[in-house]
This record gives C-alpha cells, sequence and structure tokens, in this order.
C-alpha cells in the first residue's frame, strides 16, 4: 500500500517496505509555503518529489526535490521526518537555499534499527521560514 498525504505545510508518504533494497517515488503537488513576517504566504519554494531507499542494513535514505517558482535565491528550513510506525521516529533539519527558477535535492540518511525496516514507515518534509534570519534580512 503506498498512499500520499498532504496536509498544512507538509508533503508525506507510508508504505510498506521489504527488507530488500526497495525505491519509490512520491510525486505530488507541495503545500509547503513560506510565512513572512506580514503573515502572508509565499509560494516560491515548494516539496516537489520524496524519493526513498531501504536496504537490508537498516538504513532509509530520502532524497527531497525543493523548487523555487520565484525569481530570486529563497532560504528556508528543511525539515524531514522518518516515523516508523510502532517504533521510533527520525528528525533530521538542514538550512537550505535554492536559486530562483531552480530545484535542489537533498539528501536526508536515516539509520534505524534492522527490525525497524521491515515495518510500514513515514516519510515527512516540511518547510519553514525562520523569522529570525528573515528579520536579519531587512
Amino acid at each position: 500500500m503506498d498512499n500520499t498525504t498532504l496536509t498544512g505545510h507538509m508533503i508525506s508518504r507510508r508504505m510498506n517496505e521489504s527488507s530488500e533494497l526497495t525505491r519509490r517515488t512520491a510525486l505530488g503537488l507541495s503545500l509547503g509555503v513560506l510565512t513572512s513576517l506580514g503573515g502572508c504566504l509565499s509560494q516560491s519554494l515548494s516539496i516537489q518529489e520524496i524519493e526513498d531507499d531501504t536496504t537490508e542494513a537498516g538504513t532509509i535514505t530520502a532524497l527531497v526535490a525543493v523548487a523555487n517558482d520565484g525569481s530570486s535565491a529563497t532560504s528556508a528550513q528543511l525539515t524531514v521526518q522518518c516515523n516508523v510506525i510502532s517504533g521510533d521516529t527520525y528528525t533530521k533539519t538542514r538550512q537550505i537555499t535554492v536559486v530562483g527558477s531552480r530545484t535542489n535535492t537533498y539528501r536526508f540518511e536515516f539509520d534505524v534499527q534492522d527490525s525497524e525496516v521491515d515495518n510500514r514507515y513515514e516519510i515527512a518534509a516540511s518547510i519553514s521560514k525562520d523569522r529570525l534570519s528573515f528579520l536579519g534580512q531587512l
């Protein structure tokens, strides 16, 4: 079963994974948005695609493609979470900058317990603008 769920500012995927190397792609429109000081929403950065691989060794690799529809470079915080159903949740965060009219792909690796790779898991990615960084740019 492979479902893609869009909620709020997040795109996520749920799936059953076997212990052998697998690769699946989740495509969808992104609701990843940046919140500016005035409370307006900016559509410049969006999550375009999430790909993942799992290995028998217990590593889940998530590749997250982020597009910038604006004309100038935009920076934000990209958070990727791997939630193993009936297991642990792993979260990684990275500051990113995407040049205008470009798409960048970011790689996140989660070392999970071997036994958890057999379980269902959810990969979620979200984009958020750090207000303090935004203030510093004014």
